[in-house]
Parts: structure tokens; sequence; C-alpha cells
């Protein structure tokens, strides 16, 4: 298998665990937003940006919100993806 095709197979798989756990709560550790939602945050963005064809419902719920919140625009979703 290619390398890019494995990156991209591993790369859903991960999103898709982290769907199930949102499938159980509002963000990654609970109901709460926290230090885990940042982190995960950045690496959703460039997920979506990469692989814009999976949807994944829980995870594109959690993702609305965390893209709604200033701090994520300014230090995510403003910085040029290359």
């Amino acid at each position: 298998m290619p390398r890019s095709k494995s990156g991209k197979v591993k790369s859903l798989a991960a999103m898709t665990m982290l769907d199930a756990q949102l499938a159980k709560t509002a963000y990654i550790a609970g109901d709460t937003f926290s230090m885990g939602d940042i982190s995960v945050g950045a690496m959703a963005y460039r997920f979506r940006r990469l692989m814009p064809e999976s949807k994944l419902e829980n995870l594109e719920r959690w993702f609305a919100g965390i893209e709604q919140r200033p701090a994520f625009n300014e230090h995510v979703a403003a910085i040029p993806f290359v």
C-alpha cells in the first residue's frame, strides 16, 4: 500500500475512534470543554481539510462548536493551510 494511502487509512481509523467517543460525550473528555479539545481540534482541522469526503457525524457536530470559538479562529483556522 502506498504511504499516502496508508496515512489516510490510519487517520480515518483514528478519527472514527474519536467520532465514537463523541457519540457518548459532548467534548473529548466529557461534557465540558477541556485542554483535550484544543489539541485534538487542531488535528481535526487538518484531517477535515485533507479528507473532506470523510463525514463523521459526531466529529462534525463537535467541530462545528470548536470552530465557533474565537481562539480557534485566531490560532488554528487563520494559519495558512500548506
